[in-house]
């Protein structure tokens, strides 16, 4: 298994293209899926009657995608396993559950039901910091 990832990696660091901007690309790419699908969910829930502020809580939920998605790229970066990059934000994700929102404050991903949506601001920054740090490490790492 070990061989295939190395094989893998030659391959991809023996394209013409930079690999910061092939990861760039491809994080653009899944960053307009995912707002896309956002956007379908958030649309049929108003086509099945149901109130809510549109614009906010799709720009909230939004910031909390590129978040807990920066944090995965960003420690997948950091260790070169994937698994980490998935179990990582899933741990934060359980923490925020567990713990008081006044622990960790505006870090906090469940803030909108608090009424706290400038708190998601934060979360979508960061989020955006971590993802080009990680394509920045990712792709610096040989």
């Amino acid at each position: 298994m070990e061989g295939k990832k190395w094989i893998t990696k030659d391959l991809l660091s023996s394209k013409y293209m930079p690999m910061a901007k092939l990861y760039g690309i491809r994080m653009t790419q899944a960053i307009i899926y995912l707002m896309l699908l956002l956007g379908i969910y958030m649309c049929v829930l108003k086509a099945g009657n149901c109130e809510f502020a549109f614009l906010k809580l799709y720009m909230g939920e939004l910031a909390t995608i590129v978040f807990l998605g920066g944090m995965g790229i960003f420690f997948y970066a950091l260790t070169d396993q994937v698994v980490v990059g998935y179990m990582i934000p899933l741990l934060y994700y359980m923490l925020n559950i567990a713990i008081s929102p006044n622990k960790i404050k505006v870090f906090y991903l469940f803030s909108m039901s608090m009424g706290k949506y400038e708190w998601k601001w934060t979360l979508g920054i960061a989020g955006v910091v971590l993802l080009v740090a990680g394509i920045a490490i990712r792709s610096k790492r040989k």
